[in-house]
Parts: C-alpha cells; sequence; structure tokens
C-alpha cells in the first residue's frame, strides 16, 4: 500500500496526479463513470448510486457497478480496524494506485475518526514527508471540516500558508468555500466556522491569494454566500476591496450571487461600491442588474452606487445590462435614481435598442415613457425599428411606430427596415411597415439593394407579392449586379479565376441561380465554357445540377455544352 493511497484516501473520492514539479494538485470529485465533477452526481433515497446527469444525456451505458445497490458496511470501531502501515518505509512517496482498490480503507471510509486514524498511522514511524505534502493534507481537512485532523496536522508542522494547485489555492481558502457549498456532512459540530478560526488562530495569511484566479479566502467566501466565515476574515484584517477572480471584489462576487447579507455586511465595513474589477471592469452594479438582483441593486443605490458608470460585457451603464437581460423592475428603479435614459454603450448603443434586440416590450415602453430618443443609431448605425424588424418583434415595431420612429432611416447591413424585415421573411412587420408608409423602392445596405432584392434572394414568396403589390419596381438595379457592372466598368477581368477551385466568376453566378449577372458576364465577353468547381465542370453544367431552366437556356445560347 503505497503512501500515495493514503493521501489519496485523504480526499475521500479520486482526484488528479500531481503537476510536473511534483506540487500536489487539489481537483474536485469525479463521477466514477464520465470522470466529471462528482458534485453533479445523484444518489436515490435507497442509497443507490446513480449516473452523473452528463452521463445521462450522452446516453452512456450504465456500468453495473454504477446501477449496483450500495450496501450498508459493517464498519467496526477504528481502534479495532489495523491498518497496514508497512507502506511507510518501502513504498516511494508519490505512488499512482487509489485508495478504492484497497478493503482496508474502504472499511474505514464510513468511520468518522478514519482521516485522524489514517494521519496518525502515516506519521507515527516519523515518515520523511515534505511540509508541502502536510499543507495539502491540511487542505483537504479544512475541505471537509474536519477539526481534529486539521489541529492534528498543524502540530505535525503542516505549513498553514502552503498553496496548492486547484481551485481553492489553500487551506484557508478551502475552509471558507466550504462553508456555505457543504461538500460533506459537517464531521464535528463546530463545523468550517472551528476550521476558520483555527487557521487564523495559527497565523494564516487572511489575504494570501490562490494561484489560479488569486481569489482571496473572503473573495471566496463571498461568492459562496458563508456570511458568518465573511463576517470572521472581516474581523482578522481581510482586505474587503481586494481584486481577484472573474467578478473582482468581494462585493461584486457577493452581488453576482444573489447575497444580499453578505453585500449589507461588505458595505457596512466600508466596501467600495463603486470599484470596477473582473474580466469586463464591471461594477457591482452591472452585475446584481445582470443577474437580476433587485433588492441587491437598490442597496447599492442605497448606498451611493454610480448609476450612470460604465463597464461590464457591454460597455454600457446598468440600465443596459438590465434592459438586455430583461429584468423590468431594474430598469424601473435605475431610471427612478437617474439613470441616463440615452447613455451610449458599445455594443448596444443605447438602452432602447438593448431591449428592442432582445424583445423586451415592457422596457421599450418604460424607456420610451422616460424620455428615450427612438432614432438613436447603434451598432452599424442600425435604429431600435431596424433591429426590432430584423429580430421579427412585431408588438414592439408597432410600439417604436407609434413613438415617431423614423420608417425609412437607413443603418445596419440591409439598409431599412422594411430590407431588414425582408431579408429575414418577418412578413406581417413588412406589410405593418408598408402600411405606415415605408418606401417599398429604398436602396441600403452593403450592396444598396431594394426591399426585392433581398426579399427575391432569400426566396420569400409571400414577401415578393406584398412588395409587387405595394408598387416595388421589379426593374431597379443594386444587389451584388450594381457592383460587378461597377467592377467590369473598371476594368475587371471577367475571365478572371480564383478562389479555392479556381473557378470563373461566370461558374460562380451559374452555380448560385445568379441569372441576371449570368447575362451581364456574357454580355461583356465571359467564356461561356471556363471550368471551376470542387469538380472541374462547366458553367452548363453547374447550372443544370441546380435545376436552374432560365440560366441553362442562357448559356446554350451562347453555345454551352
Amino acid at each position: 500500500m503505497s503512501e500515495n493511497n493514503v493521501l489519496q484516501f485523504l480526499k475521500r473520492k479520486r482526484t488528479g496526479n500531481r503537476t510536473e514539479d511534483g506540487t500536489p494538485r487539489l481537483t474536485v470529485p469525479k463521477c466514477d463513470q464520465c470522470r466529471r465533477d462528482k458534485k453533479k452526481c445523484e444518489l436515490d433515497a435507497q442509497n443507490t448510486s446513480a449516473p452523473c446527469r452528463w452521463c445521462k444525456k450522452q446516453n452512456f451505458p450504465c456500468s453495473e457497478r454504477t446501477l449496483k445497490p450500495r450496501k450498508k458496511a459493517k464498519v467496526a470501531p477504528v481502534d479495532v480496524v489495523p491498518v497496514d502501515t508497512s507502506f511507510v518505509n518501502t513504498t516511494p512517496a508519490r505512488g499512482i494506485a487509489t485508495f478504492e482498490d484497497h478493503e482496508e480503507l474502504r472499511r474505514l471510509r464510513a468511520s468518522q475518526d478514519c482521516l485522524m486514524e489514517i494521519l496518525r498511522q502515516l506519521f507515527k514511524n516519523d515518515t520523511d514527508i515534505g511540509s508541502l505534502d502536510k499543507g495539502f493534507c491540511l487542505c483537504i481537512a479544512s475541505a471537509y471540516n474536519d477539526v481534529k485532523a486539521a489541529k492534528f496536522l498543524l502540530n505535525c508542522g503542516a505549513d498553514i500558508n502552503a498553496n496548492v494547485e486547484g481551485e481553492y489555492g489553500n487551506a484557508l481558502h478551502a475552509a471558507s468555500a466550504n462553508g456555505a457549498e457543504g461538500i460533506v456532512k459537517l464531521l464535528l459540530q463546530n463545523g468550517a466556522n472551528g476550521i476558520v478560526k483555527l487557521l487564523l488562530q495559527n497565523g494564516a495569511n487572511v489575504n494570501a491569494k490562490a494561484p489560479v484566479y488569486g481569489s482571496t479566502a473572503l473573495y471566496v467566501a463571498s461568492e459562496k454566500g458563508a456570511e458568518d466565515i465573511v463576517k470572521l476574515l472581516l474581523q482578522n484584517g481581510a482586505d474587503i476591496n481586494a481584486e481577484g477572480r472573474e467578478c473582482g471584489t468581494a462585493l461584486q462576487a457577493a452581488s453576482a450571487n444573489g447575497a444580499e447579507g453578505i453585500v449589507k455586511l461588505l458595505l457596512q465595513n466600508g466596501a467600495d461600491v463603486n470599484a470596477k474589477g473582473g474580466v469586463y471592469r464591471s461594477t457591482a452594479l452591472h452585475v446584481a442588474s445582470a443577474n437580476r438582483a433587485e433588492g441587491i441593486v437598490k442597496l447599492l443605490l442605497q448606498n451611493g452606487a454610480d448609476v450612470n458608470a460604465k463597464g461590464g460585457v457591454y460597455r454600457g451603464t446598468a440600465l443596459h445590462v438590465a434592459s438586455a437581460n430583461g429584468a423590468e423592475g431594474i430598469v424601473k428603479l435605475l431610471l427612478q435614481n437617474g439613470a441616463d435614459v440615452n447613455a451610449e454603450g458599445r455594443k448596444y448603443r443605447t438602452a432602447l435598442q438593448a431591449a428592442s434586440t432582445n424583445g423586451a416590450e415592457g422596457i421599450v415602453k418604460l424607456l420610451l415613457q422616460n424620455g428615450a430618443n427612438v432614432n438613436a443609431k447603434g451598432a452599424y448605425r442600425s435604429t431600435a425599428l431596424y433591429v426590432a424588424s430584423e429580430k421579427g418583434a412585431e408588438d414592439i415595431v408597432k410600439l417604436l411606430l407609434q413613438n415617431g420612429a423614423d420608417i425609412n432611416a437607413e443603418g445596419g447591413e440591409c439598409g431599412t427596415a422594411l430590407q431588414a424585415a425582408s431579408a429575414n421573411g418577418a412578413e406581417g412587420i413588412v406589410k405593418l411597415l408598408l402600411q405606415n408608409g415605408a418606401d417599398v423602392n429604398a436602396k441600403g445596405g452593403v450592396y444598396r439593394s431594394t426591399a426585392l432584392h433581398v426579399a427575391s434572394a432569400n426566396r420569400a414568396e409571400g414577401i415578393v407579392k406584398l412588395l409587387l403589390q405595394n408598387g416595388a419596381n421589379v426593374n431597379a438595379k443594386g444587389g451584388a449586379e450594381g457592383i460587378v457592372k461597377l467592377l467590369l466598368q473598371n476594368g475587371a477581368n471577367v475571365d478572371a479565376k480564383g478562389g479555392v477551385y479556381g473557378s470563373t466568376a461566370l461558374y460562380v453566378a451559374s452555380e448560385n441561380r445568379a441569372e441576371d449577372i449570368v447575362k451581364l458576364l456574357l454580355q461583356n465577353g465571359a467564356d461561356v465554357n471556363a471550368k471551376g468547381g470542387v469538380y472541374g465542370i462547366t458553367p452548363l453544367k453547374a447550372a443544370l445540377a441546380k435545376g436552374d431552366e432560365d440560366i441553362v437556356k442562357v448559356l446554350l445560347q451562347k453555345g454551352a455544352y
């Protein structure tokens, strides 16, 4: 039995091996079947093991071991169960075998004092175990709330601030996170708080940062909702504004996870309510708005949060975030506290565009009532009417038109709102826009197309009929044809080959059923039989493969074979 068997047992579940430099790696337990996070696994009332939800989703075949009910082990008292300690002097310190392979360790597993028993056997012969290994054991004991084992390890010289590679880092991080997460049932009544007190009393660095994410114990405890531990850490001098991990500060972590009690506690202890942090340099108000935590938003505003501070994934204000996430109550609260309804952001230029893009009709109405500029332009110079038309949000389109939206404003990839609706098959919106005076022949977008062009290109027959009934010019020039004509007029080689397969423009137009462009290229002397495409075929064969009779006739008239 190797020494690593014992270290593996201390984890209570299988973990990864050590890193290349020999540093122990602390990882989360794994599912017996797919080796994923064991926290996702399920146990039914009969104590029958079941595959985790991921396994079920993937339809993995269930192993006999996975489905077989576990028998309740009859465990002898620890002082009666013999423990083989021969590994102390006979096996290298870093073996690979796991505790699951050994009957003795399985029998000890159910005993509350098994961790202590293993540690006593491990250290009683003065085994040469380094301080880092002891620190690793301490991290495991802290994660499992075992105060007795932690005291024993500290007495044996465990490094209380040893950084172990993994999610938590050191013992204090592990204990702080476990205070709310409850990885296992408390082994002792004083639980995680007792562990944290013990670590602090023995000189743990309260502001030490984990090696992977750079988070402090206060951040982890705030993120996990462990209010008692947050109090304890603050009483012992934790830096309340220390930044680390994806959210930023402890206040942002608590705000992101809806821990209103901790938010209040941090603010009472001097947390910077407007501090920016995390990947997107958000404030606590941004993350609370994004997570629709209305109570926390109210609390932050009462404590002086800057309602117009910019940051977050949208590089806008909290109003942008709340509007994009459909949090109508928070939008109302922010507006009541002086939010700039027309403040500009990056992804969504205004909150109105954010709400229109995401179909939040109630928020659109609320923003318009509070003076939102209905014709403000955002990304690609698109208006709220354009994005609502593009997304097929008919009720929002009606609301915007009722509030004076410019129906022919140009912007976006397609051009006008009519073109956007036509391109996306939104027949109801096309009809609504035409009834409200949309210019049926307006040109816009990259190729200066009309609504008829884009509807035809997308084979939207119903919209094409509707546009023609409303006076669409069937002979209007535009789209890709206009670009081709412009290039030819400026000396483009009509038979130039390009692309992966060395195709000509005529081959590409024939393959894509662009009859007008085929005619234009032939009028300008294109080689009707130039081969191209993956199979090296002629334009005629490409048109035949697509079943386009009109292009086939045009090509045959020009001598194609």
